[in-house]
């Protein structure tokens, strides 16, 4: 889609949000290395794998709504503003590893159907997680949390946070998992409804 990064590179330094002239794109999206303005991909399909490694969102990201039906890596990408995944249903392999968000990161209600790693991430501001359904295993190995965390009602499948940081307010009323490694430290609270199931141990 070499024609729509042209087109969003040249939009970059615009005052308003670039939207993408169809709400399906068909073919992979490249965007790595890019430094972008505002964009808005609320409700746009990416039928394909979409490549956002190392971009920079100099302005607000909104994904609300997004559908990738075929995975998303954002490893060491840089959110300047908010940046928001409300809603948005990621069905592949997503990655946000090392990425760093200066701005708000809004998942309320996010469905993850694959793998989801945000291991080493740094949360500057507020991380919201409520009513996110994670379907398969979730890392935040390393991650660093300074705005707080909020996940009520979200549901995990499995939780991987050994040696995670987070400061600020922690909000988990609601929130399920039915394996996690290492909660006691960090997650305590946090309800475990398959105690068999469940890993306790520190790697």
């Amino acid at each position: 889609m070499e024609s729509l990064r042209q087109s969003i590179l040249a939009d970059s330094t615009r005052p308003s949000p670039f939207r993408p002239p169809r709400d399906v794109i068909e073919g992979r999206l490249d965007l790595h290395h890019a430094q972008i303005g505002h964009i808005d991909f609320r409700h746009v399909v990416f039928r394909s794998f979409a490549d956002f490694r190392h971009t920079h969102f100099c302005g607000l990201a909104w994904f609300d709504g997004a559908v990738f039906e075929a995975g998303a890596d954002f490893s060491h990408a840089q959110f300047d503003r908010d940046a928001r995944f409300d809603r948005a249903r990621l069905a592949g392999e997503t990655v946000f590893a090392d990425s760093e968000f200066r701005g708000v990161a809004d998942f309320d209600g996010a469905q993850f159907g694959a793998l989801c790693n945000f291991d080493r991430a740094v949360f500057c501001a507020n991380l919201s997680l409520g009513h996110a359904v994670f379907g398969d295993k979730v890392t935040f190995r390393g991650a660093q949390l300074h705005g707080g965390l909020w996940c009520r009602n979200a549901q995990f499948k499995a939780l991987d946070a050994i040696n995670i940081e987070i400061s600020g307010r922690l909000f988990l009323d609601g929130s399920t998992a039915r394996a996690i490694n290492d909660p006691a430290q960090f997650f305590s609270g946090l309800k475990i409804i398959d105690p068999g199931a469940a890993s306790l141990h520190s790697d």
